[in-house]
């Protein structure tokens, strides 16, 4: 009678560690652990909760290149504009230096050492600062004015400290302006549909802006360094979300607002450059907290915003993005 080596091959290796480099379907037995393990298992995306922010905010403005070096600055805590600024060290939030300029709904690109904000809400009754500050991950220092003072532009920016880039907001519904570390320059080629409290990330050369609320609406449009284009729409009509992603074929548009009544929703839909697809949900649906432009869409971020539960949240959430790992076979 044939046995199972003649049919199937080698049997099930028994190994006192891990091999390196196993193969997707690879099957072992490790000795050490007393585990039957196999290789490719492939793991869905999920959101997990991070550190409590220490202040409490909405319509603030974030950046960070991974989920262990975050900042997020100024925003609205129910009853004023904020100056705080706070670093993530990927489990807790820390006190920093402040801004200068108490405000918010003002747009943040870059790293934690090396980021820029600009413009945004300061004073009463709608007032917009054109005032850009740097920050180098302790202190803020005073950088060059926008050439147009806009706010709901917390998520309508990319690019770096010497390479920035925002467009849209209220007060500058189709502007698009450059930062090259010291100054402002406006672009010629404006958006087709000026809007805010949309969601966008990218480069000088390459950018995308989606979703809007005046009114609420899901189109897209692709910057390609000197004009933009309308693509495909959003999946469904939504704003005020936070950005994930880094560039413009991977955007991760996150919970936000969306009909009826601009009700609070927790989906998301990521963006490939061509086609949106839906995405795994956060736990708090929340508006105008604060993202990323600058990490990867499989290690997004969000903190802080409004959210139905609590009003102003202190609550960060962090994605982890799917991935073939090893797993131990079980009977369960």
């Amino acid at each position: 009678m044939a046995n199972y080596n003649t049919i199937r091959g080698l049997r099930v290796k028994y190994l006192s560690a891990d091999p390196a480099g196993a193969e997707d379907g690879q099957v072992w037995y490790n000795s050490t652990t007393g585990n039957l393990r196999v290789d490719g298992i492939l793991v869905a995306g999920s959101w997990a909760s991070g550190g409590a922010l220490s202040t409490q905010r909405s319509d603030s403005s974030g950046t960070g290149a991974t989920q262990s070096s975050m900042v997020t600055a100024g925003g609205y805590t129910g009853s004023a504009r904020t100056v705080n600024t706070e670093i993530y060290n990927g489990s807790a939030w820390t006190e920093t230096g402040n801004m200068s300029t108490a405000r918010f709904a003002g747009g943040m690109a870059g790293t934690q050492t090396a980021a820029w904000y600009a413009s945004g809400n300061s004073s009463p009754g709608g007032g917009r600062t054109a005032a850009t500050e740097e920050f180098g991950g302790s202190s803020w220092t005073s950088g060059g004015n926008v050439n147009t003072a806009r706010q709901q532009t917390q998520a309508q920016v990319g690019g770096s400290l010497t390479a920035g880039i925002m467009f849209g907001g209220s007060g500058g519904p189709t502007a698009t302006e450059y930062y090259d570390g010291s100054s402002w320059t406006t672009q010629s080629g404006t958006l087709n549909d000026g809007r805010w409290n949309a969601v966008g990330t990218g480069t000088q050369a390459a950018a995308v802006m989606a979703g809007a609320d005046n009114p609420l609406t899901a189109n897209v449009e692709e910057w390609n360094g000197s004009a933009w284009s309308e693509v495909n729409n959003l999946p469904t009509t939504k704003a005020s979300g936070m950005a994930g992603g880094n560039s413009q074929t991977a955007l991760k548009f996150i919970s936000g607002q969306a009909p009826p009544s601009s009700a609070l929703t927790a989906t998301c839909f990521d963006y490939d450059g061509t086609n949106w697809a839906a995405a795994p949900s956060v736990a708090t649906a929340r508006s105008l907290g604060a993202g990323s432009s600058a990490n990867t869409v499989a290690t997004s971020f969000i903190c802080g915003g409004s959210s139905a539960s609590s009003g102003y949240t202190t609550t960060t959430e962090e994605f982890t993005g799917a991935a073939v790992v090893v797993k131990n076979l079980s009977t369960s």
